[in-house]
Parts: structure tokens; C-alpha cells; sequence
């Protein structure tokens, strides 16, 4: 096992880190239905969830109690109505993160876009404009991560996740941003961890200078750059 993996390992152990392990902690149940996350009082993990397609309403029924046609003990959730019920309900997210017609569309605009520092490109506002007003922000994480875990071994589409997750806030994308990124570090494609290294430059965040110690790569020019990002992050990040 080279040094490099076994550091990356480590990291992924002891820091929770792990891009599949993140998602999934915003995914307890995988298949189709919602799940409301704890910031509700009352739910509990007795209560089945149910999704009604046909309308704007999330369905958990409490298991505990004799369901009947006419008692079935529901707590309805108007979804239209979560933006102002904010304090009850902080994250609401879709169990089933691929998105198939998003995931269409942004390949189609990434096999002619050009990933460069500067430059923002087609699939960025593509993303910023149509996503994340239909998803929201979180959702659109998820999809993203969805992506970039689903086509690993496409250069040109991590590349172009990692130039766009780049463009965000830290906080804003925290935590599944920074691990799309780290995912990035284990990519062959030596391009794909030099946009993982740059994302982290980009966020300025001193948090990011563990995770960046924790990584290195086979070519010296890279491992160089690393150094000098872990070091203007010890002096200038926020």
C-alpha cells in the first residue's frame, strides 16, 4: 500500500470524510420516499414515511398504533410551506439524488465546456440558474455528489463538478462540497486532483488545512503546489 493511500485512509477513518459516507448521512433510507430529519419534534423511528406524488404533502404514519381506514394517526407536512416554517423543519431531503434529466442536460453542456481558473462556465450557470431554484442548494449538493461518485472515471465531469463546487461559498456547500473534493484526491487523473487542490485554495478556509496535510500526490509539481496552498491557508485563511 503506497504512503499516499494509506494517509488517505486515515483520513477517511478518523475524520468521517468519506464522500459515500456523507451522503448517506443525508440518506438513512435508500429508495424513493422523503425523509424529514430530526428537527421535527415529533418524528421518531417507529413513524414510516410515504411520499404523495399528486400533491405537496409528505405523509409519516406512526407504526406504533393500529392503523385503520378511518384512523390512520398521519402527521401531514405541507412541503410548499417549509421556507416559513424554517424553525421546526432546518433540512428536508430527496432520498433519490440522481436526477436524471439535470444529470442529461449537464453533460451535454460539460462535453463542450472549457474548466479554467477565471472562467466560469456554460455548466456552472447552468446549475446556478436551473438547479439550484428548482432543488435548492442542498439537493443540488447531493445530485452533484450523485454525479461525481456515479461517473468517477470520467475526467472531463469531475473535473467540471470540482471547477464548479469551487465557485461556492465554504459554508454554503459544507460538508458535502469539501468531500467531493477529497474525493478528488483518490481520482488517477492527475488534472482531477489538481482541481480538488484548487477548490480548497478557492474556499480559504483554515479548516481545509488538515484534510490538505493529510493528502499528497505521485507528481512533485502537484505536491509543491499543495505545500504552498497549505501554507497560504495558515497565513491568510479565514
Amino acid at each position: 500500500m503506497s504512503k499516499s493511500k494509506s494517509k488517505n485512509e486515515y483520513l477517511i477513518k478518523n475524520n468521517t470524510y468519506l464522500l459515500e459516507s456523507a451522503i448517506e448521512d443525508y440518506n438513512p433510507i435508500k429508495n424513493n420516499t422523503y425523509l424529514l430529519e430530526s428537527a421535527i419534534e415529533d418524528y421518531n423511528p417507529n413513524n414510516s414515511i410515504a411520499r404523495d406524488n399528486n400533491s405537496n404533502l409528505l405523509y409519516f404514519t406512526d407504526t406504533n398504533k393500529k392503523n385503520t381506514s378511518a384512523e390512520q394517526q398521519e402527521i401531514l407536512i405541507d412541503k410548499s410551506s417549509i421556507g416559513s416554517e424554517i424553525n421546526d423543519i432546518k433540512k428536508v431531503s430527496i432520498i433519490d439524488n440522481s436526477h436524471p434529466a439535470f444529470t442529461k442536460e449537464i453533460f451535454e453542456i460539460m462535453a463542450e465546456d472549457i474548466f479554467e481558473s477565471g472562467i466560469t462556465p456554460r455548466s456552472e450557470k447552468f446549475v446556478r440558474s436551473k438547479v439550484i431554484p428548482k432543488i435548492g442548494i442542498l439537493k443540488t449538493m447531493l445530485w452533484l455528489a450523485d454525479v461525481f461518485t456515479t461517473y468517477i472515471g470520467n475526467s472531463n465531469t469531475s473535473i467540471g463538478i470540482l471547477h464548479i463546487i469551487s465557485h461556492f461559498e465554504y459554508n454554503e456547500i459544507k460538508p458535502i462540497g469539501q468531500t467531493i473534493a477529497m474525493a478528488g484526491f483518490s481520482n488517477k487523473n492527475i488534472e482531477v486532483k489538481d482541481f480538488a487542490i484548487k477548490a480548497f485554495e478557492n474556499w480559504n478556509s483554515k479548516e481545509s488545512i488538515c484534510i490538505l496535510q493529510n493528502s499528497e500526490t505521485s507528481a512533485k509539481w502537484l505536491n509543491e503546489y499543495l505545500e504552498e496552498v497549505i501554507e497560504n491557508l495558515k497565513k491568510h485563511g479565514e
